[in-house]
């Protein structure tokens, strides 16, 4: 199997990721009567608790929410089976996401924050908690960053402590537990959207993460594909972690005997599953985690929704819901991939490819972004040409290269916002957004947009006048060539444009 991140890597340098960005966004411009459910409680009182329940095979599933965790869900039981780790605020069945590639340093989290601990409160604040029936509850958090200003912990991107300057962030997780769906009644589901105050370079999301107890340390993959569970291996580990995988199969976690499992699906564009699990001395310390990972990039301000999946029951009644669950949402367990290499005023080239037919050339679709947020297709081409380090990185023929000429798709020197997608060989799968796909071309060299000419109604006067006796016409003055200049909207992390350098011989291999 490829490893996208080693030949993302491979293909192309590192990025400096841009500058932060600091909100100071307060309570006091949150309104959580905006909920669209009835039976509301509003900035509940600390002590507060809600509970939904189900039937699974004939025994009741009771799942608990919080006002201590913020609305994040601190028990899940069946059959007298507790499945959740509340040891600490942030090992819940909970949200949380990270910024600007600099993770805890810059990390909005549901249940509160690293210092809130085993308080019985919490720093992020549950606004509204509003149930509809037995089975069914939606809580709006505004959420605090897990770690306060200045404060050290997991980061990244070059930072070592927080680089926010506020505890409380700005940024709104509505979120709607549903238990049953679609007949199915073992399955919890999860409808979140989450509300940006403000544009990020990226961020990636948990929708969400679930941390188990120590029981469910028996790992499990689910491959919808030939319906089998598949053991995991441990990749090498990061403290705190025992062991440690990801990729892009479902995950279940199990007993030791398989009496009691939850798994995790979502159709969503993942990045990955995740699979943790720790061995502290302090058995109620011990962890066993599942997450689902999504990445937005950029992400703009605006509210982004996912559907996900919790499901509970035996090992095999969890398996059998799965399958069923894939059925009727089914996933691109191999998406398509590839990369703009190049997007300047004269040349547009990079690279397609679907792991699902390795070998075969894939389409590319370029389109123009508008004002509205819609999207018009500029043009369609085959990704078929040889590249020599596709050959050598894709283990393949190498015909996955695409380049066209700027000119082909832009006519004029307004801004254009381009947007690339890879086309799925699979007509029944959606296609697939490139790496480094959004590019913004404002190209002076193509002169200004040309004038709607206008043609009056002709007049037949009585008699001819002077005004109407031919004259010589004028010539229109040609358009001086100009330079023109690309910028680029940064994209993956890891995953970025190719240095200048490499373009000549990027165009070499194509030409």
């Amino acid at each position: 199997m490829i490893n996208w991140k080693i030949l993302a890597s491979g293909l192309a340098i590192s990025l400096t990721v841009l500058g932060l960005v600091h909100n100071d966004y307060s309570a006091q411009q949150i309104d959580p009567s905006t909920s669209l459910l009835q039976a509301c409680d509003q900035n509940p009182e600390d002590g507060y608790k809600k509970s939904i329940t189900g039937i699974i095979d004939g025994d009741p599933l009771e799942l608990v929410i919080s006002k201590r965790f913020a609305g994040a869900v601190e028990s899940v039981t069946w059959r007298g089976k507790e499945f959740i780790n509340i040891y600490d605020h942030g090992r819940q069945i909970s949200y949380a996401w990270h910024m600007n590639g600099y993770s805890e340093c810059f990390n909005p989290t549901e249940p509160g924050t690293a210092a809130d601990y085993q308080k019985p409160t919490s720093s992020s604040q549950l606004l509204s908690a509003c149930s509809e029936g037995t089975n069914k509850i939606t809580t709006t958090t505004q959420l605090a960053y897990w770690l306060g200003p200045g404060e050290s912990g997991f980061c990244s991107g070059g930072v070592s402590s927080a680089i926010n300057d506020t505890v409380l962030s700005g940024h709104i997780l509505e979120k709607t537990i549903e238990i049953g769906y679609q007949g199915m009644e073992n399955v919890i589901s999860f409808t979140a959207v989450v509300t940006l105050p403000e544009e990020y370079s990226s961020i990636q999301l948990e929708i969400p993460t679930g941390y188990l107890t120590y029981e469910f340390n028996n790992y499990w993959l689910y491959d919808p594909i030939s319906d089998e569970l598949i053991k995991p291996e441990s990749f090498p580990l990061h403290a705190p972690w025992t062991f440690e995988h990801y990729g892009n199969l479902p995950p279940i976690l199990a007993t030791s005997d398989g009496e009691y499992a939850m798994g995790a699906y979502t159709a969503e564009q993942i990045l990955d599953y995740g699979i943790f699990g720790t061995n502290s001395p302090i058995q109620s310390d011990r962890t066993n985690k599942w997450n689902m990972v999504i990445r937005e990039e950029p992400a703009s301000a605006q509210s982004y929704t996912y559907q996900s999946y919790a499901i509970v029951g035996t090992l095999a009644q969890v398996q059998e819901t799965m399958k069923q669950l894939y059925k009727l949402h089914p996933t691109d367990l191999a998406p398509p991939t590839g990369f703009v290499d190049i997007a300047d005023c004269n040349d547009i080239a990079g690279w397609a490819w679907d792991p699902k037919t390795p070998d075969q050339p894939i389409a590319v679709e370029f389109y123009a972004l508008n004002d509205d947020e819609t999207e018009t297709l500029l043009i369609r081409i085959d990704a078929n040409q040889y590249r020599e380090d596709l050959a050598s990185a894709l283990g393949d023929n190498g015909n996955h290269g695409f380049y066209l000429s700027t000119s082909e798709i832009i006519h004029d020197n307004r801004r254009v916002d381009l947007k690339a997608y890879a086309i799925n060989s699979n007509p029944k799968l959606p296609k697939r957004e490139l790496n480094n796909a959004i590019q913004s071309l404002e190209c002076a060299q193509f002169g200004p947009p040309l004038e709607p000419t206008i043609t009056p109604e002709p007049t037949i006067p009585s008699e001819p006048t002077e005004s109407m006796m031919p004259t010589a016409e004028t010539e229109s003055k040609p358009a001086t060539p100009t330079s023109c200049f690309g910028t680029t909207v940064p994209l993956a992390i890891g995953l970025v444009t190719v240095a200048r350098r490499r373009k000549k011989s990027i165009l070499d291999m194509l030409r």
